[in-house]
């Protein structure tokens, strides 16, 4: 009978402290992944083009995580300074509309091709 209950208490122990090591893998797992900062979109990205001589006239193209070109916008008589996160985060309200209302648009597309068919 001591031998039975001796096997149960180290059985025991040897799965809390296995269930423990795991436990404690995953959460080291969870804060090793690096976080993106909040001005990184999650939708798709966007591109800024300027010229040297032409300052403060610069393009900025929104692409889908697909690569596909989903809006373009010049501006013109201020330099985007695109260190400051405030212009960051303009940014990346702007993408998600743009991404939004073109998404919008693929989904009235395609419900169009299928009525015509």
């Amino acid at each position: 009978m001591k031998k039975f209950i001796a096997t149960t208490v180290t059985a025991t122990i040897l799965v809390f402290f296995a269930t423990a090591s795991f436990a404690q893998s995953t959460q080291e797992d969870a804060a090793l992944q690096p976080q993106a900062p909040k001005w990184v979109p999650e939708k798709g990205y966007w591109v800024i083009e300027s010229n040297i001589k032409t300052p403060t006239e610069q393009t900025v193209y929104y692409y889908s995580n697909n690569n596909v070109l989903v809006y373009q916008q010049t501006v013109s008589g201020k330099k985007l300074d695109i260190n400051k996160r405030k212009i960051k985060m303009q940014l990346k309200k702007d993408l998600e509309a743009y991404i939004t209302a073109w998404q919008g648009k693929q989904k009235d597309r395609k419900e169009d091709l299928a009525s015509n068919q």
